[in-house]
């Protein structure tokens, strides 16, 4: 149909509804009703009735308690007028030109500020509201978004090598390969369980490498460290993390655990992908990480069979002991005995003595392979005193000693192994080892974890992004490590070693920090002197190279800062616990992962507290805020930032208390309270004022425009949004401009200007356009839709409408059930 025919339908349309509560009713009926009625009489007169009926029902629904049923009554009417008035339109031409000159008589009453507010109001902006929701909501006005899928993002293969030697469980693997590969297999999800050290992992690992290329989109993993109570990982966090890796923009993974599992859903609902969850604790933290795809596969290791799983169609598949022949080719394989030989030692009674476990083998395969090496050098096995036998002395319930190659390396890289086994780290890097060791040069550090991974006590992982080796040690290794450290070095090492890996963690916190987001201000003493080394260009205040660096690393190391936090707390190191939380800022802000951020601030508050730091807390209860504000939890924040702004005042803190109210005000915006948002926007100023922010009061400026807008003071709003926009632009900042531009092109809309409101919209969807700003481009297309619809040209509302929901609909934002309802609208009223 030719557009401009559902243009002119639309205006007559909006007409005849505008037309329903003026004086002119009687008469725009009566020619309405012969249009319809194709100029017969009695159809007419029956067409008029009907009007009339149509124009009680919306008189009484605008009369109800539920003003949102009168709008839908009378987008629909609306909508049937257009269809049928086109129809009539394209099928008669005089009726055409009779409608065109029915529209000219009538002027200007479609366009009535009550009707057109009204609509606008309504129709658009419950839409404009939803597509608003992101990662960090209210936030989002702060930072720079990305595409929801970052371009170019490689197909995830992040399955950790396997063992250098498997040798075992041959007819076990083979059978799983031949079940999982089955077409028919409806849920492939197989659960491989049995004791600690028995070779789960490695059994998973040489599982995933026979089937993968049955898998073409890909591997991930987690591990879920549910053998160490506490610190098992939450099935939110592996959430959050694999949808990074599949390529889902940080800006717009939830906060809300629910979400998340949607969104996970959603995202490997046509993936074929191999899933790898490591030592899992119960089929609860499983659950969320389990994909629908009949196409994926999902392997789990866990030390009880999760029998949970059992309705989900899992298998479940005991990992056995090594009987003594397997157990000695492992001991070769180890060994290399084909080419070399392991010496006077019977290797069928150390087989035998490892009781069929893999990592006891492991273990004495590589203490032997290090005494053996030493021997053939002409050297001793050490120049150091070998560590002696407390074995007897200390009660290890776990009878099987994974402790022997401590035999074969000096003493100190012992006792480096005892304090850094005392917590369960998810990763150890050299400049982690040397703060736990007390050393002063990390190159030490790094060779005593090279002794250590040689003779087995540890387990290396995939290097970190400056090439840094990383490390782990078994839990099992890792409870016996740690009973030892108490016996051996006393709980004054091991709490001064604690207190050094967590101080390493906040110092590196801070560097990475800093990288990402220069311009923020700060509390802590560490911070302070970070900046100062860096004006005086010393060695440790180096950066990173760009603040994407700087984020993959805090990424990377994201685990390790959650339990440093935990750490810390529960050392009662209350200076280290809050430093370390403003050190994650830019990690939680950019990255989300918000069930970790509000766990980790709450112990912020904690310490803060309990130091009686006043800034501190001010600043752990506006972080803390923001954590809940992703989660939706908006009463809760507002609780916190009130707190916040409290302990700031009491503290003559003026840019924390700034803050802290600046964000309550937009708390205020987004509930449509927009005199408190006002009021709150103007102490902000004051205080902002004093303190001397270009930035933060260009930002108070915008959004004390936005509360006048929705206060209805168009002219101030205008004048407020024109200083906010020359001030981003002598920043300069383009992304907030834009910002400020669609709040501009709003405010119009909200007084019936479309004609004011289409050119700042226009130029705003520019700069998203190159911000590549996908939620923000989404919110601009609902507002040139609105702009559309208040100019009654229905093709162009459908267009950006159509944009709107391809971009909402790759973000999971609740705006794209309201976009496709008003498409869906749309396209029956035009016949498509």
């Amino acid at each position: 149909m030719d557009p401009e025919l559902i243009k002119l339908a639309s205006t007559a349309a909006g007409s005849l509804v505008g037309a329903m509560t003026t004086d002119s009713w009687g008469a725009v009926k009566k020619r309405f009703a012969r249009i319809l009625s194709r100029g017969h009489d009695q159809e007419a007169a029956e067409t008029e009735h009907r009007l009339e009926t149509t124009r009680g029902e919306l008189e009484q629904a605008s009369r109800s308690a539920d003003p949102a049923s009168y709008h839908e009554l009378r987008d629909q009417t609306e909508l049937a007028l257009i269809r049928s008035l086109s129809g009539l339109a394209e099928a008669d031409p005089d009726l055409a030109r009779e409608l065109i000159a029915l529209v000219a008589d009538l002027g200007d009453q479609q366009t009535a500020p009550a009707l057109v507010v009204g609509r606008f109001e309504n129709t658009y902006g419950p839409m404009i509201q939803a597509s608003q929701v992101s990662n960090n909501t209210i936030t989002t006005v702060m930072q720079a978004p990305q595409p929801f899928i970052v371009p170019g993002t490689p197909v995830p293969r992040i399955v950790p090598p396997g063992a250098a030697h498997y040798t075992n469980h041959e007819g076990l693997l083979a059978h799983l390969a031949a079940e999982v590969l089955r077409r028919e297999n409806p849920a492939r999800i197989v659960n491989l369980h049995g004791e600690g050290g028995i070779g789960k992992t490695s059994t998973a690992v040489e599982l995933v490498d026979r089937v993968s290329d049955r898998f073409p989109d890909g591997e991930l993993y987690a591990d879920l460290r549910g053998s160490t109570g506490e610190g098992a990982l939450h099935p939110a966090s592996a959430l959050a993390r694999f949808l990074g890796i599949l390529g889902v923009n940080p800006q717009f993974i939830p906060g809300d655990p629910q979400w998340l599992e949607d969104l996970f859903l959603s995202r490997t609902a046509d993936l074929r992908l191999i899933v790898l969850l490591d030592d899992a604790g119960s089929a609860a933290q499983v659950g969320p990480l389990l994909t629908r795809s009949r196409g994926s596969l999902t392997i789990i290791t866990s030390r009880e069979p999760l029998r949970g799983l059992a309705d989900r169609g899992a298998q479940f598949r005991q990992i056995p002991p090594l009987p003594d022949d397997e157990a000695r080719r492992l001991l070769d394989a180890i060994l290399e005995t084909g080419e070399r030989t392991a010496g006077a030692v019977d290797l069928g009674s150390v087989a035998r003595g490892c009781s069929g476990l893999p990592l006891k083998l492991w273990v004495e395969g590589s203490r032997l392979a290090a005494d053996r090496d030493s021997d053939h050098e002409g050297q001793p096995p050490s120049t150091e005193t070998r560590t002696t036998g407390p074995m007897a002395v200390i009660p290890i319930p776990d009878q099987t000693d994974l402790l022997g190659g401590y035999d074969a390396i000096p003493a100190s890289a012992a006792r480096l192994h005892r304090l850094l086994a005392v917590h369960a780290w998810p990763s150890i890097t050299p400049g982690v080892a040397m703060a736990a060791g007390g050393l002063t040069d990390e190159r030490e550090a790094a060779a005593m974890l090279t002794q250590l991974h040689r003779v087995g006590l540890i387990e290396s992982l995939p290097d970190g992004p400056t090439g840094d080796p990383r490390y782990r040690i078994h839990e099992r290794v890792r409870r016996q490590s740690a009973l030892r450290a108490l016996a051996d070095d006393g709980i004054e090492a091991v709490t001064a070693a604690t207190r050094a890996i967590v101080a390493r963690h906040r110092d590196f916190a801070i560097r990475a920090d800093s990288a990402v987001m220069p311009k923020r201000w700060h509390l802590g003493v560490a911070y302070q002197r970070f900046e100062r080394d860096a004006r005086e260009g010393a060695p440790g205040a180096s950066t990173y190279p760009s603040a994407a660096a700087a984020l993959n690393a805090l990424e990377l190391a994201r685990a390790d800062l959650v339990e440093a936090v935990v750490q810390a707390d529960q050392h009662c190191f209350y200076d280290l616990v809050w430093q370390l939380c403003e050190g994650m800022w830019a990690l939680f802000f950019r990255l989300g992962h918000h069930e970790e951020w509000v766990r980790v601030h709450r112990l912020g508050v904690k310490s803060a507290t309990e130091l009686g730091d006043l800034r501190a807390q001010g600043r752990m209860h506006a972080q803390l805020a923001f954590g809940l504000i992703g989660q939706g939890r908006t009463a809760e924040a507002e609780r916190e930032l009130t707190k916040a702004r409290e302990a700031d005042r009491e503290a003559g803190h003026e840019r924390g208390q700034a803050t802290a109210i600046e964000s309550l005000g937009l708390i205020r915006l987004a509930q449509e309270r927009f005199e408190e948002a006002a009021d709150l926007f103007a102490e902000a100023k004051i205080l902002a004022t004093r303190v001397g922010d270009p930035r933060a009061l260009a930002l108070l400026e915008h959004h004390t425009g936005r509360a006048l807008s929705g206060m209805g003071h168009y002219d101030d709003a205008k004048a407020r949004l024109l200083r906010a926009l020359d001030e981003m632009r002598k920043l300069p900042d383009p992304y907030n401009e834009a910002r400020v531009l669609m709040s501009l092109g709003e405010a119009a809309l909200r007084q019936g200007r479309p004609d004011e409101a289409s050119d700042p919209l226009k130029q705003a969807a520019a700069i998203m356009n190159t911000q590549s700003a996908l939620v923000q481009r989404a919110q601009v297309a609902v507002l040139r839709a609105a702009c559309a619809q208040q100019t009654h040209d229905i093709e162009a509302e459908r267009g950006f409408l159509v944009e709107a929901k391809g971009f909402l609909q790759q973000t999971g934002a609740p705006g794209y059930a309201a976009v496709a309802e008003r498409l869906a609208l749309l396209d029956n009223a035009t016949g498509r």
